[in-house]
């Protein structure tokens, strides 16, 4: 992962194995992991991360600096990224991973 990104808090938006493992690669960029958000599933610790998945950011209590959204779609990650944006992130600080529309 080649990502040039200063100090500070992340949440991973779509809760998956493959975002457990992403948060596990960010958290060696020296930035802290704040949890999951994910409408669908939350509500309960991750046993991996050892945080919670939230269903939105109003209940994380701390500033947060990026999110990373990771989804197989990019329609999805792109509709997600836009909803961000509404709410006042700055794009820099939006992330969207994805793999690809077609399987």
């Amino acid at each position: 992962v080649n990502l040039k990104l200063y100090r500070g808090t992340f949440v991973i938006h779509c809760y998956s194995p493959y975002s457990i493992a992403w948060a596990k690669i960010l958290e060696r960029k020296n930035l802290k992991f704040l949890g999951f958000i994910d409408i669908s599933e939350n509500g309960f610790k991750d046993r991996f991360m050892n945080k919670y998945v939230h269903k939105n950011l109003d209940t994380i209590n701390n500033k947060i600096d990026y999110v990373f959204i990771i989804n197989r779609r990019k329609k999805i990650c792109n509709q997600i990224k836009e909803n961000y944006l509404s709410n006042g992130f700055n794009k820099k600080n939006i992330f969207p991973i994805h793999l690809t529309d077609k399987y």
